[in-house]
């Protein structure tokens, strides 16, 4: 199915490149890219570092401690606010124009690129009397990209999994020459990629459910209860640091998130892992 959805990608992509094109946001004015300057203006990076503290998410202390099985706050890092201006302009990516995953991994890896040291720095990657060598031990570092899944019949129906084409198209871009600083319990060390690679089959969801839009908080939880699986067999095993970095289009109150991270958490998985999704 994923090969489907590269094939429409790239083939409305070709289309696109021979003629002018109306701004996918507004529908009003040609545009060079996908969308036109007044569309792009009104499309502004939340600056605000929000990451993955209880108060990032819609839940306060108390409520997280009625209702969570097990302790577990997801890292959570969103591009810009969930607002109306973004809201429209990613409505068109989520269900009618899959070639859209190219501006919008542009979009999301700019984000990446100026805070993923501030990101990483936040894990505990590994234990640094490992590979103690300098004032500043160098490690390697391998990211495994994937998406929030689609239900297989909802996937069918829409055509595509945003999410999964957006994830791809992220991965495509990565730049291998990156370094970073990460914080381990002995203090900071400097990152080197070693492997960026997409993942897409890494979760499944097993349970259909309905839209969280406009359900109460502790609905959410409950609705994606017990909704996906993850297959670990799918990593290989490494003495590299290991980052699962997971991608969705919109996080609000976190609760998809919240569950994904517990089934990971679950399996074994001993590396770490960060959730990125477009705005929230």
């Amino acid at each position: 199915m994923l090969i489907g959805w590269t094939i429409a990608k790239y083939f409305e992509r070709f289309l696109n490149s021979f003629s002018l094109r109306l701004c996918s946001g507004c529908s009003k004015v040609y545009a060079d890219d996908y969308y036109c300057e007044f569309c792009l203006e009104r499309l502004k990076y939340s600056w605000l570092k929000q990451n993955y503290s209880r108060k990032y998410l819609d839940f306060d202390y108390q409520e997280l401690e009625d209702i969570l099985e097990e302790n577990f706050y997801p890292r959570i890092y969103k591009a810009t606010k969930y607002d109306d201006a973004t809201k429209a302009l990613i409505r068109h990516f989520k269900y009618r124009k899959p070639f859209l995953s190219e501006f919008w991994a542009r979009f999301l890896y700019n984000y990446w690129t100026l805070h993923a040291d501030w990101i990483l720095s936040e894990l505990s990657i590994g234990d640094i009397e490992t590979y103690k060598s300098a004032d500043l031990p160098l490690s390697k570092l391998d990211i495994y990209i994937s998406a929030v899944p689609m239900y297989a019949g909802k996937q069918k129906k829409r055509g595509y999994n945003q999410a999964a084409l957006l994830a791809e198209d992220f991965t495509e871009i990565f730049d291998l020459s990156q370094k970073y600083l990460a914080q381990t319990t002995q203090g900071l060390v400097q990152l080197e990629l070693a492997s960026v690679n997409f993942v897409p089959d890494l979760l499944v969801r097993v349970k259909d459910t309905p839209s969280l839009f406009n359900k109460a908080k502790y609905q959410r939880l409950e609705i994606v209860k017990d909704a996906f699986v993850f297959d670990a067999s799918l990593l290989p095993e490494t003495t590299n640091e290991q980052l699962v970095l997971l991608l969705d289009d919109i996080s609000t109150s976190g609760a998809s998130f919240m569950e994904l991270g517990k089934v990971i958490n679950r399996s074994g998985y001993s590396g770490d892992l960060v959730f990125l999704s477009l705005c929230g």
